[in-house]
Formats: C-alpha cells, sequence, structure tokens
C-alpha cells in the first residue's frame, strides 16, 4: 500500500478478476465510493491495468485538492465521472472564435479516443474529417 498521510488518502493495490486493481481509500482505510465506481468502469471496459494504476494517483491528487479546497466529487464531477457536462458546454459557447464545432458523443467516457471500437473509430473519423475540412 502506499501512504500519503497529507489528508488520510491512500492508493491500495488489490486483486480483482485475476488482475492487480489500485483503489482510492480514504483514512478508515475503505474504498472512496465515487473513485471505486469509476476505477471499475476502467476494468469492465478492458482498459489496461497501468490505465486504472494512474487513474488511482489522479484520483489521489484530485481528492488531495478537494479535501484541501473544502470540495465534494459532486461539485466538480459531471456524467463522465471527470469533466462537469454543463461546464463545458458554458466553455464551448463563450469561445469568441469564429470557427469552432462541437461533438457529443452521448454514451462514452472521458477519453474518447481510448474508446473500444467501434466508437473509438467514429471519433477518429469525426477528428479526420474536422481536420481535413480545414487544413488539408
Amino acid at each position: 500500500m502506499t501512504r500519503n498521510e497529507d489528508n488520510g488518502f491512500s492508493v491500495r493495490k488489490h486483486e480483482r478478476y485475476g488482475q492487480p486493481v489500485w483503489a482510492l481509500v480514504s483514512a478508515d482505510g475503505q474504498p472512496v465510493e465515487q473513485a471505486e465506481r469509476f476505477i471499475h468502469t476502467l476494468v469492465l471496459r478492458g482498459l489496461s491495468p497501468r490505465t486504472w494504476r494512474a487513474y488511482a494517483y489522479d484520483l489521489l491528487e484530485a481528492y488531495r485538492w478537494m479535501d484541501e479546497a473544502n470540495r465534494q466529487p459532486e461539485q466538480i464531477a459531471g456524467d463522465d465521472q471527470l469533466v462537469s457536462a454543463p461546464a463545458a458546454l458554458a466553455y464551448f459557447d463563450a469561445l469568441t472564435v469564429a470557427d469552432k464545432t462541437l461533438f457529443h458523443y452521448e454514451n462514452l467516457y472521458h477519453e474518447i479516443y481510448n474508446e473500444k471500437q467501434p466508437d473509438r473509430d467514429k471519433v477518429l473519423a469525426d477528428l479526420k474529417q474536422w481536420v481535413a475540412a480545414r487544413f488539408l
């Protein structure tokens, strides 16, 4: 187990489905529910154990920040567990550039370029088409 004494959060490695999984745990040693659900989606999607570990440590940093800022996950997370969809849309709407395009992928997660097929092909095709229309 890797300990972080700053805020009582730590990352703990355990086995799930015969694979190593890293979990964010609170000071009492219990998994943090929101983080556990998110990491579990990575497991179910078949992403690499290295990805699970990287996200566990990213979540550790996020929870350190939230603890210091006295914020709860609901105040910063959206449907994809990492980014607020309304905030992202507000940011897009506030952009002052003339050429902007919004692609909304209803059932995809935060890392759209790492989705499984055929969703990944759709995302990459949209990107290629967007770039080709402007730069080729």
